[in-house]
């Protein structure tokens, strides 16, 4: 399914890995999470779609509107994804012991 791949790559300092299983999925793990790892999984994605969602996945930028159907997209929204990760590295760097 991937989970296993992503459990341990965050646990890993500045990894931000993301289970996609569609085109979607990737957009937004990307645009929201500024994800730097994909995984997908083996036995549940077929090739095609794999292609698919790894091109959507490279295509998309952090802090950019994740496809026309994120229609709740605004500058709040940029906004806050841009300044919310000093905050969560802290939170990283506290937990564990750093």
């Amino acid at each position: 399914t991937g989970m296993g791949v992503v459990i341990v790559a965050n646990k890993f300092t500045g990894v931000y890995a993301a289970t996609c299983e569609n085109e979607a999925a990737a957009r937004h793990s990307r645009s929201i999470n500024n994800s730097n790892i994909l995984a997908m999984g083996g036995l549940v994605t077929t090739v095609d779609d794999a292609v698919k969602i790894v091109d959507a996945w490279l295509d998309q930028e952090f802090c950019a509107k994740p496809g026309a159907e994120a229609d709740w997209w605004s500058p709040e929204v940029e906004a806050f994804l841009s300044s919310k990760f000093p905050e969560i590295d802290s939170i990283e760097q506290d937990s564990r012991g750093r």
